[in-house]
């Protein structure tokens, strides 16, 4: 008797793989009976079924499935020797049973999954004629396993899909996104039959083996591009969702951001309510405490707990949270903590992204709070996608007393339904933390919570204070010892404040800051100091305010105030540029010439503090409350507020107004628009009207000639839109208001006319009759846009003046703010969380170097594992202008045929021009090469600090020449040569490129791909701030302390070039320098920047001249993440989208794309 063919490790292994995959989803309880499942069983029920349907009416021919069970049962025969002594064997029909019995509940899944089931027939009908001849064969072998394997990965999306909760609901929307996956599926199985049959006819073995790889690279290429698809899909839909729930997410970012800004700083300090029991119990997955309150007075740090219970569970759980502050009025907008919750879970899950677009946004709902109450709660229910078991979903609101107390209960009436809802399998389990001041008689209401009381935890607060006393004192050694002051008397002083701010972290931060802003000769006048600072609060903000004004005059305290109720009651926070035209204007000159100086922010220092993204708010609510107070100097009020903020924002209107119509275009206008007068022109435009239909005039009261400023302003602006874009008063208002408030606006004709039309520019309805004009695409786009006569007259002034002194690009350029790209995303948030502290910067040895270099290099190797059998390399050692040799690597595709000529991609190493080697930089080129179907070029030049500046530079402009000089041995197309690099490589290939551009003696370029560049020296960097609306909004100032990559490391690295006395003007080592008169006519240029990189500004500085230049320009901005996040690999999403731009920017440069009429970033 023969002996039984061996089985193939590879091929065992591909159906192991493929069966414990299947049976980790399907339930025990489902499963049990699998194995003693046969053929006949599935037949069987599959005809009970058909009569099932029959008798409700809904007859399904099942007799569709009988060819799959003919081709399963001949597969089986052939390919049982893989399986003999497995449980494999049934698996491939059995939960076929499983899967028509869910879906037979609804005729239209039943229906087509029946249709996806009988399409898998066709490639099995091959085995009815197969003999055993080949099994014997691994490569025969290895194709059958991969059957298995697709059978298998059908039946385990299909499972997935009818087993998730709610399926039901999102069957109709979400099956086109498994549909992709279950025709690559067959498609697989197609291909595998073809090579099978190929492989049975025996006609030609290298055939065979070549059709193998190829379907192998099908199989790869296809997968990604499945992938890729559904994201691409997904992120569309997404922003179609954001644009129809009008939500702004930078809101929440900014408030994150703020809070989480000093945990990141003072790590550890919170640690302690991880511990807690009752957090412990919540943060658990069991139905116990499905609710809590963690309630606590102002200050106690309620809010830096939640960022700390947000960054804790995110790891590990689904997470969905919404922090309410006073400086964003929308956060505290009930419908807004709808959209906020909604985004989050519809953000983590493809169906329920297609499930909103399809059911709310193309069927044309409106989002009004009893729709978004109805989807939040539908979404929960639908969230569960692990079969037969609950879900759990916890739920966190920040700050809830800072909502109106209507709004307080509804959300707890809320979260009193959520958390209702029966724990059974399948279902979604909601746990609610709310955090808020007590009392509250909202949070009475809500059912079965526990309350963590702050004020009962006085012990772990006051160890957490004691923590960040002693972090904050350390950061004081260097003037505590200039005061010969000992540990003992830093450590007396650390326990006075621990014991006077009595588990308030607030009162501990403001004694320490009152420490360092005040001069002491002694360790005795400290310790005084701390001990004759009030006891509480309010009377510390008291005596905080009586030092600020002391020597004040009357009309600086009344610029005081008004500075704090710019703070207090803007409609959002401002920008300092924005607070400082505010000011400006707030007491009602059209004619103002002069930006009110910095010192009156500078002087509110100690009560108000400036965020990375520059805005202003002050260091605690408690400030806001504190201050509308009857017993404090200044008082400030709400409806003053809105009085003398409606005058401010009319008053900028009308003097742009002016300003831009002026035919006198001289000095004095260019001056007032270069220094940001006109810095608060956007607010203004946003809110003027909501000032209006706020305030409250005074009985009788007209427009012209009105003794209230407001109107009388009012009626001036009035005038000039009328001379712009007259109103019809004789055409009556047809049906209700766009807004109730309109009424009382109505006996003032012409404004209220004017008004009303700006409002239903912007209105929901007016908008929704423009979006469903467009095509399907464009739907959510319109959703953002609008404005009435005066916004867009300003907009058509602003582009289209000829001034004679400040040219429309210097304009544009000088008004230039992209710090609304600063912040972190949630994401880099959640992994910096797990980082090491930074280390010193300080000269690392030759051994250290090396050492980092062996890090790159072994994450490089694992790639290198999949990439390196599809790139041909050769090295090069090439001779320097100064005879020592440049070592060089070419990466080149395979499956490229030999007598090809390929584009050539330079490319330039990251890493400060001190890290960086060949070996490095081989997944890199790899990925780009394959990906492309071009040439790598991997320069490694000469690095600090061993060789300074000009070496680098030189080392790129020779091997540039080098590559030019010898196309014929790298094989590649000297028309299309590309230039390209990462950080310190993409500083030399920008001088490069520029270079090549002026002098015009070097080969010729085809195009560049920047990404994080570097683009002028540290000390010249002046003329890059000259750009911006404010040197305080730059990138240099807002990321001044990064993660990855601070301003002090950049300087740090740049002072290793030794370039001795920079010249602003020297374009190789400043090309963000040169004018728009030097860029005109380069080549296409791709540049990609990060949110979070002091070198962001350069970047974008640089992409918008060379854009108003007419140079084709792709700029794509990474939101919310630092300098060299791409050494993260998969650990960050954004990666992918890193290897993306880079491969497909490369084939955008070659294309000889157009230059668009428009500047855009793009930022997914």
């Amino acid at each position: 008797m023969p002996l039984k063919p061996a089985v193939s490790t590879l091929a065992r292994n591909t159906i192991k793989s493929a069966y414990d995959e299947l049976d980790r989803i399907i339930s025990p309880g489902e499963k049990g009976d699998f194995a003693e499942t046969s053929l006949e069983d599935v037949q069987d029920a599959a005809i009970r079924f058909e009569n099932q349907l029959a008798a409700r009416q809904s007859l399904r021919n099942m007799r569709r499935l009988m060819p799959l069970f003919r081709g399963l049962e001949h597969y089986s025969k052939v390919a049982e020797i893989l399986c003999n002594g497995t449980p494999f064997m049934p698996w491939i029909w059995a939960p076929i049973r499983l899967i028509l019995r869910i879906a037979s509940e609804y005729v239209e899944a039943f229906e087509t999954i029946i249709k996806g089931y009988a399409s898998i027939a066709e490639p099995l009908k091959r085995f009815e004629i197969l003999s055993n001849a080949f099994i014997s064969e691994p490569s025969f072998q290895q194709t059958l396993a991969v059957f298995y394997a697709d059978i298998l990965t059908f039946h385990k999306h299909a499972y997935k899909f009818v087993r998730r909760s709610g399926w039901v609901l999102t069957f109709s929307t979400s099956w086109g996104r498994f549909q992709r996956r279950f025709d690559n599926i067959i498609e697989d199985l197609n291909k595998h039959g073809a090579l099978i049959d190929l492989e049975a006819n025996a006609r030609d073995i290298a055939e065979a083996k070549t059709m193998r790889e190829n379907i192998q690279e099908w199989r790869e290429e296809s997968e990604d591009r499945v992938r890729q698809q559904d994201r691409e899909q997904n992120a569309k839909q997404y922003e179609s969702i954001v644009s129809w729930l009008q939500a702004n997410e930078t809101d929440q970012l900014a408030i994150i951001d703020s809070i989480s800004s000093d945990t990141m700083e003072y790590q550890g300090t919170c640690a302690w309510i991880l511990k807690n029991k009752k957090i412990v119990s919540w943060a658990d997955e069991k139905p116990d405490t499905p609710a809590l309150w963690l309630k606590g007075s102002a200050g106690s740090g309620k809010s830096v707990l939640c960022t700390q219970l947000v960054n804790f569970l995110k790891g590990t759980k689904t997470v969905a949270y919404h922090f309410c502050s006073y400086l964003y009025n929308s956060s505290t907008m009930y419908e807004q903590v709808l959209k906020s919750l909604i985004l989050q879970i519809v953000r983590k899950d493809s169906d329920m992204i297609s499930y909103v677009y399809t059911t709310y946004i193309l069927e044309r709902r409106s989002s009004t709070n009893t729709v978004l109450e109805q989807l939040l709660q539908k979404l929960l229910a639908s969230m569960s996608n692990v079969p037969n078991q609950a879900s759990y979903i916890w739920l966190i609101i920040d700050g809830l007393d800072e909502c109106d107390a209507e709004k307080q209960i509804r959300l707890v009436r809320l979260f009193n339904q959520l958390i209702a809802k029966p724990t059974v399998p399948g279902s979604t389990i909601c746990k609610v933390l709310t955090a808020s001041r007590g009392p509250s008689e909202a949070m009475e209401r809500l059912r079965r919570k526990q309350i963590i009381s702050l004020a009962e935890e006085k012990g772990s607060l006051d160890e957490a204070i004691w923590q960040y006393v002693g972090l904050r004192l350390e950061t004081m050694r260097p003037e505590l010892r200039q005061i010969d002051m000992e540990d003992s008397e830093v450590e007396e002083i650390r326990n006075s404040i621990v014991k006077k701010a009595d588990g308030m972290f607030l009162y501990a931060r403001l004694v320490v800051d009152y420490l360092t802003s005040n001069i002491f000769y002694s360790g005795d006048e400290m310790k005084e100091s701390v001990n004759r600072l009030p006891q509480k609060l309010t009377e510390f903000y008291q005596r905080i305010l009586t030092q600020t004004l002391v020597g004040l005059d009357s009309r600086s305290i009344d610029r005081i105030r008004c500075v704090l109720g710019w703070i207090a009651f803007a409609k959002r926070p401002l920008k300092k540029i924005e607070l400082l035209s505010a000011i400006t204007f707030s007491p009602g000159d059209p004619q103002v010439r002069r930006l009110a100086p910095e010192k009156v922010l500078d002087i509110c220092g100690t009560l108000t503090e400036e965020s990375r993204d520059t805005t202003f708010a002050f260091i605690h609510n408690s400030v806001k409350e504190f201050l509308q107070t009857a017993s404090t100097k200044v008082v400030i009020t709400r409806d003053r507020a809105v009085q003398e903020h409606g005058i401010a924002s009319i008053t900028c209107l009308l003097s742009a107004l002016e300003t831009f119509r002026l035919h006198d275009l001289g000095q004095n206008k260019s001056f007032r628009v270069a220094k940001g007068l006109y810095g608060f022109l956007a607010y203004a435009t946003d809110f003027w009207t909501e000032y209006l239909l706020c305030y409250e005039p005074s009985q009788g009261s007209r427009v012209e000639g009105s003794s209230e400023p407001l109107l009388r302003l009012a009626g001036q602006l009035t005038d000039e839109l009328e001379k712009l874009d007259p109103t019809n008063l004789d055409k009556s208002a047809s049906g209700e208001l766009v807004d109730k408030r309109l009424a009382k606006l109505q006996k003032y004709g012409v404004l209220w006319k004017h008004i009303e039309r700006a409002l239903k520019a912007r209105s929901p309805k007016s908008l929704e009759a423009r979006v469903f004009k467009t095509q399907e695409e464009e739907v959510m786009r319109a959703l953002n846009g609008g404005g009435g006569a005066l916004e867009n007259i300003l907009g058509s002034e602003l582009s289209n003046l000829d001034y004679l002194t400040l040219s429309l690009i210097e304009y544009s350029v000088n008004m230039c703010d992209f710090s609304c790209y600063g912040g972190s995303c949630e994401e880099w948030l959640a992994l910096e969380q797990t980082l090491p502290p930074a280390a010193k910067l300080e000269m690392p040895s030759a051994d250290m170097i090396r050492l980092a270099n062996e890090e790159r290099e072994v994450i490089a190797r694992q790639s290198m594992i999949k990439l390196g059998p599809r790139v041909c390399i050769q090295n090069y050692s090439i001779p320097s202008r100064d005879g020592t040799s440049i070592q060089l690597r070419s990466y080149r595709p395979v499956e490229t045929p030999e007598e090809e000529l390929t584009p050539l991609y330079i490319h330039f190493q990251g890493g400060g021009f001190m890290y960086g080697s060949l070996d490095g930089e081989d997944a890199i080129c790899a990925r780009i090469a394959v990906g492309c179907q071009v040439t790598i070029l991997n320069v490694d030049y000469r690095h600090t600090p061993d060789f300074a500046y000009p070496t680098q530079w030189n080392d790129a402009e020779d091997a540039f020449k080098w590559a030019h000089d010898n196309m014929d041995k790298l094989k590649c197309d000297p028309r299309k040569v590309t230039i390209g690099g990462i950080s310190a490589g993409a500083w030399v290939a920008a001088s490069l490129v520029l270079q090549r551009h002026l002098k015009s003696d070097l080969p010729p370029i085809a195009g560049q791909v920047l990404m994080i560049p570097c683009l002028a020296h540290v000390d010249c960097y002046e003329t890059q701030l000259n750009k911006m609306k404010d040197p305080s909004i730059s990138s240099y100032k807002q990321n001044e302390f990064a993660s990855m990559f601070s301003l002090a490391e950049l300087r740090w690295f740049t002072s290793l070039l030794k370039i001795e006395s920079p010249d602003v003007n020297d374009l190789k080592i400043n090309p963000g320098n040169a004018a728009p008169e030097h860029v005109k006519g380069m080549p296409p240029s791709v540049i990609g920047v990060a949110g979070l990189d002091p070198l962001r500004d350069e970047g974008l500085l640089y992409a918008k001249m060379l854009s108003e230049a007419g140079v084709p320009v792709d700029v794509n901005l990474f939101v919310g993440l630092p300098h060299g996040f791409r050494c993260f690999e998969e650990r960050l999403s954004a990666s992918e989208r890193w290897d993306r731009v880079v491969k497909d920017g490369i084939r955008w440069v070659l294309s000889e794309p157009a230059a668009s009429d428009e500047f855009c970033v793009k930022t997914g």
